[in-house]
């Protein structure tokens, strides 16, 4: 049955998030034109796909769809896992880049010039799109019903693990590095801090301020 709601909320979340970006990139602020708000877009750009794949997928399994969208339903779901990864590796970046802000103010800019910020980019497009290309090489599961109707149910056993492995590597990945970022970051916040040393209101540490 398909789940209006839900379908509902997906759509309005997507309208919004594609109009922050828009915003953003439309934006003739220079706060806008910096490494943070950069990746910021690209992420971003990344959980809209992900949420407009993530329907499709959704629909597979509402409307029993057959085995000639087979090819659709399986780039759909290696948007998903690209798009998780891409995700994981932006939140990374933006993680890093507010540690870089106070911990290594004098070679901020040199460190997230608008040429490393691209091809920090590029390499996170990458990464993602490699860890999940045998999703398009993979056999796809049928159920057949009563017509004779092959009925998608999913991916091959050892595409689905290996999947599931990349996901929880990622994850775990982001959730050490993050970790022990935003833990240094707190400690260089408050030794700064306790020394009168602490970033000045106008200094790149107003970065650090956004969240992801």
């Amino acid at each position: 049955m398909f789940n209006v709601p839900q379908t509902v909320a997906e759509v309005l979340i997507v309208i919004i998030y594609i109009f922050v970006i828009l915003t953003i990139v439309t934006s003739k602020l220079e706060t806008f034109k910096n490494a943070f708000f950069i990746i910021f877009v690209a992420t971003g750009s990344a959980d809209v796909t992900s949420l407009l794949a993530s329907m499709i997928v959704r629909s597979n399994r509402e409307f029993d769809l057959g085995k000639e969208y087979r090819h659709i339903v399986l780039f759909a779901v290696f948007v998903m896992g690209y798009t998780f990864i891409a995700h994981m590796i932006g939140n990374l970046l933006i993680a890093i880049n507010r540690f870089s802000a106070l911990c290594l103010m004098q070679k901020y800019d040199e460190i997230w010039s608008r040429k490393n910020v691209m091809i920090a980019i590029v390499v996170q497009y990458l990464i993602s799109s490699l860890a999940c290309i045998q999703i398009i090489l993979s056999d796809s599961i049928c159920d057949w019903n009563d017509d004779g109707i092959c009925i998608l149910k999913g991916l091959g056993k050892q595409t689905d693990q290996i999947g599931k492995g990349l996901h929880a590597g990622f994850s775990i990945i982001y959730a050490a590095v993050s970790l022990s970022v935003n833990v240094r970051l707190v400690f260089e916040w408050y030794r700064k801090s306790w020394n009168g040393s602490g970033p000045k209101p106008n200094e790149k540490i107003v970065h650090c301020s956004y969240t992801q």
